[in-house]
């Protein structure tokens, strides 16, 4: 695999939300000055997120930008809908985007959410192909890492691979090396992180807790050299 070390917007979100002057092309700037090689953007809302809005100007500032930075670029939102994945891959393609992330939104039992979910990603994986661009479905709250390898495998298209997540699975009361396990013939990407699970009795409902990295309880180590392994 690729190792190619890229800092998510989503750790900055209280600089988008309140510093003064700090959008994407600052984050990017920030990125460059702590060693980073490129930068993933949420565009995870109507009005596109951390990019700022809608217009195709900030999506060719941001893409002559980071060019001149040589970063590399993945983007992601939510939602597998195919028209609006469609748009989002357009998006991407004029960002100059390698990649798009994204996650079911679909409810029902989990069989439910399986099938349409693969419906959407076999209508869009060859358009995704046709621009050059990988779509890549992230274990996120929703599915265990063998459902989620069953989505991938049963869609069979080059342009649909996986980005897991080191404590999603937790979510699901999945075991992260376990999820990784089932999932590994598809990474494309990872999110590497640490966290702490949070007990019911102390948070209300069975969640976790984003902590320093090494402060937390994921097998950081383990599950770093599986992946390169």
């Amino acid at each position: 695999m690729q190792v190619e070390p890229t800092i998510h917007s989503f750790g900055l979100w209280h600089h988008f939300a309140h510093k003064p002057g700090f959008d994407c092309v600052a984050y990017a700037d920030l990125a460059a000055t702590l060693g980073f090689k490129g930068i993933s953007l949420s565009l995870n809302n109507a009005n596109y997120r951390h990019l700022g809005g809608r217009e195709p100007w900030r999506m060719d500032r941001l893409r002559a930008h980071l060019q001149g930075l040589g970063f590399s670029l993945e983007v992601d939102t939510s939602g597998t809908d195919p028209a609006h994945m469609t748009e989002l891959l357009g998006v991407a393609h004029r960002m100059g985007a390698t990649s798009l992330r994204t996650y079911t939104r679909h409810a029902g039992t989990p069989d439910e959410m399986m099938a349409a979910t693969i419906r959407d990603l076999a209508a869009v994986a060859p358009v995704a192909s046709d621009l050059g661009i990988v779509i890549v479905l992230e274990n996120h709250e929703d599915f265990t890492g063998p459902e989620l390898a069953q989505i991938v495998e049963a869609v069979g298209h080059p342009a649909l691979k996986i980005l897991y997540d080191y404590g999603n699975s937790q979510m699901v009361l999945e075991d992260p090396e376990a999820a990784l396990e089932a999932v590994l013939p598809h990474v494309y990407s990872v999110h590497f992180k640490d966290h702490v699970m949070v007990r019911p009795e102390d948070a209300g409902q069975l969640r976790v807790a984003g902590v320093p990295v090494g402060d937390g309880a994921l097998p950081l180590t383990c599950l770093t050299k599986r992946l390169l392994d």
